[in-house]
């Protein structure tokens, strides 16, 4: 697999983390549901991948804060990264917002 290719498939697995986090009411979800929603778009990434990634948007981006609860990891979505969901922010290292996700 290409570095590019690399590239472009984390930042499009960004954008569609904070998107499902944007469909919850709450804007916040569990790392294990975060998983499940993702391979039910196709994404077969293990849940230690994807908690790479939310990690780099809370540290990066500040869009997400992760928050240990027992033996789960709770997902909150912040403001910067329901602005980048509505297409009113633009975040650096996340996939633009698309009528296709």
């Amino acid at each position: 697999m290409s570095e590019d290719f690399r590239l472009y498939e984390a930042q499009r697995i960004r954008y569609l983390l904070l998107l499902e986090l944007s469909h919850q009411p709450s804007g916040s979800w569990t790392l294990s549901m975060l998983t499940k929603a993702m391979r039910a778009r196709g994404y077969q990434k293990l849940p230690d991948f994807l908690l790479n990634q939310l990690q780099w948007l809370e540290s990066e981006c500040l869009a997400v804060r992760l928050v240990p609860a027992n033996d789960e990891t709770v997902v909150k979505l912040r403001g910067a990264g329901r602005h980048h969901v509505d297409g009113t922010l633009l975040l650096h290292g996340v996939d633009r917002p698309d009528d296709e996700a």
